[in-house]
């Protein structure tokens, strides 16, 4: 019925009324009609075909063809809508006249076949030469030199226009024929010349004048690969803008994004890829603006790529020269970057300089928990470089970020206790108090990585007394749930925090925690083995109570023997050992203490230090108790000019610190 009322709209021109006044006009003077001709034609078609339907259901009602095709009949043009549209074609038929008699003689069974292609009369008239109406226009399927309506009167009388690539990859399919093959021409393969292969800007240079607005288009659509990006940047080297770079930067960074969220690790062609890249952008570091910058470095840390020094340095002049045109978000990646490669750059106040701009407002934008976050989380990985940006600017972040408690994530909890504890700055107990209220709501969702990592901070920072009980459970039952996202370091750095604070954790905790430290046995390093039994003997454990059972206690000492032959131990990790085996009550052989105090005699030979307090006492309590003259004679040539302790970057002292950090990653 719509065709119907789109036939009534057509018919209402000037032309057509003339036509059905009575005049003389033929299709030929009136090249409007053909439209309304064709549309009529095709309605006609369908009702033949919905008879046609309706006489096989009457003869064998039962038959599923016939019932579907009843259905499809029925769904295509209701029963009510049949009967207008058949009386209104008819009159539009008798007024103007059939197409051709080609047309008319059609069966029902011709135009039940869709897509179906019918040939023409073997002898053209002069009205299809002409480009009118002809014996094509009545089939329901198209051939190629099919004459068609123009776009608007095809959407006037609602026909669907078929793509003519459509058309011929059916009529090719149809004549069992590829249409490349087929078809002439710089679509196909020509005689005497290869067909392409690669991407199509390898043979298609563009021209100087269309580079810059071409260019960055290629970079983001149509490069799949960090290779590709380099062809191409290799490709127009010579006349590369900042701004290009800078898109070829941000695009092979963000293919290690894809690949990491799909934890795949980067191949080594794309880290190579990164370096020569970055090797390339040297020329134009001193034109590239803030933005640039950031993302250079951005790229290299999403392949933790260290530059070599010439290049980090130069990197380090230019960044100096916009530190004051960076904004919020800039920075926060630069210190992001520089956390995760571990770089401190050498010029003295550039780091210090970001940060004020950040702080007293001359950067654009707003220090959202996302910025705050990832300047301190950049601060904290690179205290081991001895930069530490003074308790001062990092109370600052702290409380811009107390206001926006409510949009932190679990992982900006977790990232700005690691950031206070690895820098050795505790804020007052009203703050701590209102990070660790607001954080209660967000451990259910918390990962078992964060999880152990925010415990890891409270121990740090001795904040037991601050947490309730409701806290401490609803940090233990989301422990209980992640036993299958444990990995090697889970259980030391919890039973570390643990300790720490003085919270002795539940006996199904403290089976998992074991459990866990035993199934990897073979990956704890010298410290994870430390930090475990140090921190069962501060909770009050000993041999074969509970789940801690002589077997584990002789299986961690063996690992931890073991991985020092690879990797030697730290004299922190020794003291702690030789401190823990006494205090637990473990027995061990002779051969293992005399081997623990020869690697503690190499420890405190190299150090440039007198042993710390911490060190001292604890192997002064293991010695004693063990009753070893070697190992009292040890203390004795190390400890002559007076025994110092460490001194801290912020206001926590070395006691106890077991030198064991998580390595959080956002």
């Amino acid at each position: 019925m719509r065709a119907a009322r789109q036939l009534v709209r057509a018919l209402t021109d000037e032309g057509l009324r003339a036509s059905l006044a009575g005049s003389a006009a033929t299709v030929a003077d009136a090249p409007h009609l053909r439209g309304a001709l064709s549309a009529a034609s095709h309605l006609q078609q369908r009702l033949r075909s919905v008879l046609a339907v309706q006489e096989a259901a009457a003869s064998d009602p039962n038959s599923p063809h016939v019932q579907l095709q009843s259905a499809e009949a029925a769904g295509q043009m209701p029963s009510n809508e049949r009967q207008q549209s058949a009386a209104l074609a008819s009159a539009i038929l008798q007024h103007v006249g059939a197409p051709t008699a080609a047309a008319e003689g059609a069966t029902a069974a011709d135009h039940q076949q869709q897509g179906q292609q019918q040939a023409p009369e073997a002898a053209a008239s002069e009205q299809q030469r002409d480009g009118r109406l002809g014996e094509e226009e009545g089939q329901q399927g198209t051939t190629k030199h099919a004459w068609r309506e123009p776009r608007g009167r095809q959407q006037q009388l609602g026909g669907a226009r078929q793509p003519r690539q459509w058309r011929e990859q059916q009529q090719a399919g149809q004549d069992g024929e590829d249409p490349q093959q087929r078809r002439p021409g710089p679509r196909g393969p020509r005689e005497g010349r290869p067909p392409r292969e690669g991407r199509w800007w390898r043979h298609v240079p563009l021209r100087q004048q269309d580079k810059p607005n071409r260019l960055v288009p290629i970079l983001l659509h149509h490069t799949d690969t960090s290779e590709e990006v380099l062809e191409l940047v290799r490709l127009y080297q010579e006349g590369l803008t900042p701004r290009e770079l800078t898109v070829a930067f941000r695009r092979v960074g963000g293919m290690a994004s894809r690949s990491q969220m799909r934890q795949l690790p980067p191949t080594d062609n794309s880290r190579e890829a990164c370096a020569q890249l970055f090797s390339i952008g040297q020329a134009l570091l001193p034109a590239m603006d803030a933005q640039g910058l950031a993302t250079a470095l951005w790229c290299c840390s999403r392949f933790h790529y260290m530059p070599p020094p010439e290049e980090r340095e130069a990197w380090a002049a230019a960044l100096w020269e916009r530190r004051h045109e960076a904004n919020l978000i800039e920075i926060a990646n630069i210190f992001f970057s520089l956390g995760v490669l571990h770089w401190a750059p050498e010029q003295p106040l550039l780091l210090e300089e970001l940060v004020d701009s950040a702080l007293s407002g001359r950067a654009a934008g707003t220090l959202t928990p996302w910025v705050v976050c990832n300047v301190m989380w950049g601060c904290a990985r690179l205290v081991h470089s001895h930069f530490h940006p003074g308790p001062q600017r990092l109370m600052q972040l702290m409380e811009a970020g107390l206001p926006q408690l409510d949009a932190f994530t679990p992982e900006s909890f977790c990232a700005m206790l690691f950031s206070l504890a690895c820098l050795r700055v505790r804020p007052d107990d009203a703050a701590l108090t209102t990070i660790l209220d607001a954080y209660e709501w967000q451990v259910p969702k918390t990962s078992n990585r964060q999880l152990v990592t925010t415990v890891w901070s409270m121990g740090a920072l001795q904040i037991g007394p601050l947490l309730t009980d409701r806290m401490w459970g609803a940090i233990e039952a989301a422990l209980l749930r992640q036993a299958d996202q444990f990995n090697f370091s889970s259980a030391p750095l919890f039973l570390f925090g643990a300790a720490r604070m003085g919270i002795n954790p539940s006996e199904p905790v403290m089976q998992l925690l074991l459990s866990k430290a035993e199934q990897y046995l073979d990956q704890l390093r010298t410290g994870d083995v430390s930090v475990v039994l140090w921190a069962l003997s501060r909770l009050g454990y000993k041999v074969g109570q509970g789940p801690f059972t002589e077997e584990l206690a002789q299986s961690l000492v063996k690992a931890f023997m073991a991985h020092n032959e690879v990797q030697p131990a730290t004299l922190r990790h020794i003291s702690a050992l030789l401190w823990a085996v006494t205090s637990l009550k473990l027995s061990l052989p002779r051969s293992t203490i005399t081997s623990l105090i020869e690697s503690a005699e190499r420890c405190a030979s190299a150090a440039d230090a007198p042993l710390t307090t911490s060190d001292a006492n604890m192997l002064l309590s293991a010695f004693e108790e063990l009753g070893s003259a070697r190992g009292l004679a040890f203390l004795k040539r190390h400890l002559m000019g007076g025994g110092g302790r460490r001194q801290g970057a912020g206001d926590l002292e070395d006691d106890e610190d077991m030198d064991v950090r998580p390595n959080l990653t956002l």
